[in-house]
């Protein structure tokens, strides 16, 4: 599995929320209902695809024959639905092949033209990446792997940026949840879904907070049993969040600035590998995450209290490698297969 290309989506996804004090983000994610289910979308409609066709192009098609043949020798199950009769072995049909219990449909014809539903809890129709039919399969395989690890990779970033789920803001966030009635925000290019304190966080990142806000005072006057939390109480709670968030961003900012300038200058100095370093901005911190070889990654995260090692902890990252396995810095984790 490649856990640099999902930590990365992970990244991104928090990226449009970060404002948000990171000791209520673990409280927030565990009552969020988008989250899973569309950095899982993403991955599998767009970044994986993508990533296979750009590293592993191959024109010379595949058809029926191809797919059964890889099928048998993985030994996965598969079933075959003829839809017209052909006498090359390349006739349109339909193949359901079944890993780990996820189902992958590919749809093929005589001209080879390969495409996919992918079934991981919601189905996905995609255009099936231009690669050979070995890589095919392996793509599948990661996409299993990857919907299984997903859960986990999620609660290990939170864990990083020192978010842990508290009962008390548990049970504000569950409140904030229920009263908005699964309000969704969509943020980025590839629509990103937020709800709860997520979806109002994003709002605010956005600019939009006084939208969410007169959405919330009508929302209270045609609810009569607020969870938990009265209706002053709510509205007190939603303020402070606004709050919290605008005064987080002023610093973000910041620090997002320094952060820049500190890669170009470790770059500078004669490590490349500075440049593929990510960060996000958060309340109390910066995670940094940075590839490692083909598939790996390296995560961890850098209080603001403790910035003066914000360069050597950027230079040790950049030139990581199993030669100098002592030299990572502390707090943070290599993941590899």
């Amino acid at each position: 599995m490649n856990y640099f290309l999902v930590l990365s989506e992970i990244n991104k996804f928090f990226q449009s929320v970060s404002s948000l004090d990171t000791k209520l983000m673990a409280s927030a994610y565990a009552c969020e209902n988008q989250c899973y289910d569309s950095i899982l979308r993403i991955l599998s409609e767009e970044i994986i695809p993508d990533y296979y066709e750009n590293n592993y192009r191959n024109d010379t098609g595949f058809g029926r024959d191809e797919i059964e043949y890889e099928a048998e020798q993985r030994k996965y199950h598969y079933d075959v639905i003829e839809k017209t009769n052909g006498k090359d072995g390349n006739e349109d049909c339909e193949i359901n092949i079944t890993i780990a219990g996820e189902t992958f449909v590919v749809q093929t014809d005589k001209w080879k033209k390969i495409f996919l539903d992918v079934v991981l809890g919601n189905s996905y129709h995609i255009t099936a990446p231009k690669i050979y039919i070995d890589d095919m399969f392996n793509m599948f395989e990661e996409l299993v792997q990857v919907k299984y690890a997903l859960r986990g990779l999620i609660s290990i970033y939170l864990s990083c940026i020192g978010s842990n789920v508290d009962s008390g803001e548990l049970r504000n966030a569950l409140c904030v949840r229920l009263f908005t009635g699964g309000l969704c925000y969509y943020a980025s290019h590839y629509y990103y879904e937020y709800d709860g304190i997520l979806a109002m966080v994003s709002f605010i990142q956005a600019d939009e907070e006084e939208w969410f806000l007169e959405f919330n005072e009508r929302r209270l006057g045609v609810n009569n049993g607020i969870p938990v939390l009265g209706a002053a109480e709510y509205r007190n709670y939603c303020n402070e969040i606004v709050a919290d968030c605008k005064r987080n961003l002023k610093v973000e900012e910041i620090a997002s600035k320094n952060t820049a300038y500190a890669i170009v200058q470790i770059a500078a100095e004669g490590f490349p590998g500075a440049n593929n370093i990510e960060y996000t901005c958060f309340s109390n911190g910066t995670l940094l995450l940075a590839p490692y070889r083909k598939t790996g990654a390296i995560l961890g995260f850098v209080k603001y209290t403790e910035l003066t090692r914000l360069y050597d902890i950027i230079r040790a990252i950049a030139s990581f490698n199993d030669d100098n396995a002592g030299s990572l810095p502390e707090g943070f984790v290599l993941m590899k297969d």
